[in-house]
C-alpha cells in the first residue's frame, strides 16, 4: 500500500496533565528530573532546540515510561497497526545524546533525533529547516519515515492513555 495514503486516526486521549505523563510506581519510581544545565548540554551536544513540551516532561522526570503507551501507527511490515510505540520508553537526556551514533549505526536519515524506539520501530524528533521538529515513525527493515504529527505538541495530542 502507499505510504502516503496512510492515514493517522486522531484520538481524544489527550495529554492534558504533565505531571500525570509518566508513569510510576512501586516497581518503576520515576527518574530524577532532568536539570537546567542537563538539558542546555544536551541541546548544545546535540546542536537543536528540543521542544519546550518534550523539556517540561523532562523536567519532571529525565525520560522513563509514559502513562500513554500508545498512538495509532502504521507499521510498514506485516505487524499492521502498531499501538506500543514508546518501545523502551521516552529518552531522558543521556538516551538522546547517544542519538546521533545510533542513528549512523543503524543507517537511519541524519536529520532524526531518536525519542522512543528499538532500532527497528522508531519515535523521532526530524529536524529540517530552521522550523520545530516534525514528529516521525521510522521502521529501520524497510527504511519508511512517517511523519506523525507537525510537532511534539501535536504528537502528545495523538497519544491514548493507559486506560483507555
Amino acid at each position: 500500500r502507499s505510504w502516503a495514503a496512510v492515514k493517522l486516526h486522531p484520538q481524544s486521549g489527550r495529554v492534558r496533565n504533565f505531571q500525570t505523563f509518566w508513569y510510576w510506581d512501586e516497581q518503576f519510581p520515576l527518574d530524577p528530573a532532568a536539570t537546567e544545565d542537563e538539558l542546555r548540554a544536551t541541546e548544545a551536544a546535540l546542536g537543536v532546540t528540543l521542544p519546550e513540551s518534550y523539556k517540561r516532561l523532562l523536567r519532571i522526570s529525565n525520560g522513563g515510561v509514559p502513562n500513554y503507551p500508545g498512538a495509532k501507527l502504521p507499521c510498514v511490515s506485516e505487524c499492521g497497526w502498531n499501538n506500543a510505540i514508546f518501545s523502551g520508553g521516552l529518552h531522558g537526556t543521556d538516551d538522546l545524546r547517544q542519538s546521533s551514533s545510533m542513528v549512523e549505526t543503524w543507517g537511519m536519515p541524519k536529520d532524526l533525533l531518536l525519542i522512543s524506539g528499538n532500532c527497528h520501530h522508531n519515535i523521532a524528533l526530524r529536524y529540517r529547516g530552521s522550523g520545530p521538529p516534525t514528529v516521525v515513525y521510522y521502521e529501520a527493515d524497510s527504511g519508511q519515515v512517517l511523519e506523525v504529527a507537525k510537532s511534539f505538541d501535536a504528537f502528545l495530542e495523538i497519544l491514548q492513555p493507559n486506560d483507555s
